[in-house]
């Protein structure tokens, strides 16, 4: 489930880091506005579509692997959340290498593997549920410590409310995927359509204004 993601994003970012890296040196300033620009994206049409992946993956593991597999519907709900994280993770590698920050991103991944390593060994001894929310905990725990040092050393610094939007939906979307993915399916349809609309609101008051022209972002006439 998660490997089409994996390489869609690795190929999506291998195409950009040349230009986030060319950028970088030119202009600053575009640097800054083109990153987090992506970085807004990902995190929007991600939410909706982990959210959607979440509380589904009672029909995912049932069509596609069994009655037989039905322990592994929690665990799922929990590890599409882990996918989306490590999609941030590699994006935030790719800004790392394109501002020339290679050791940096070294350090951290050597502190990410240490707090991931040491979360996973002690939630697997609860079972695949127990790691997989041991990994949800240690790559989140792993993502907000490299942000910090993005914002430290490339100046992309988001705003207060776009970082409470995140870290809000993040918990809850899990804890919602967590709960009711073995839930009515009617009611599971209700409330990805409310969790949904009420993002869409959120993001106009929030951060569409530096959303609404994504689409031109690679044009190279705004420089």
């Amino acid at each position: 489930l998660s490997m089409p993601l994996f390489i869609v994003t690795n190929n999506l970012l291998t195409a950009i880091y040349p230009y986030l890296s060319e950028i970088y040196f030119k202009n600053s300033k575009l640097f800054i506005n083109k990153a987090k620009k992506v970085f807004l994206f990902i995190n929007v049409f991600g939410f909706i579509v982990t959210l959607l992946l979440g509380l589904f993956s009672f029909e995912i593991i049932t069509y596609s692997l069994g009655q037989s597999y039905l322990n592994a519907v929690s665990p799922l709900s929990i590890q599409v959340w882990v996918s989306l994280n490590i999609v941030l993770h590699s994006y935030i590698a790719t800004i790392f290498l394109a501002a020339n920050l290679e050791k940096t991103m070294v350090k951290l991944s050597l502190f990410n593997a240490m707090v991931i390593g040491l979360f996973s060994y002690y939630g697997a001894q609860f079972g695949a549920i127990g790691l997989a929310i041991a990994l949800w905990v240690g790559m989140l725990i792993g993502f907000l410590v490299h942000w910090i040092f993005i914002e430290k050393n490339t100046g992309i610094i988001l705003n207060f409310r776009y970082k409470l939007y995140f870290l809000t939906n993040f918990i809850l979307l899990s804890f919602f995927t967590f709960e009711f993915s073995d839930s009515n399916i009617i009611f599971r349809l209700s409330l990805f359509a409310i969790v949904s609309s009420l993002t869409v609101i959120i993001l106009k008051k929030t951060i569409m204004k530096e959303m609404q022209n994504f689409f031109n972002i690679w044009r190279r006439n705004d420089q």
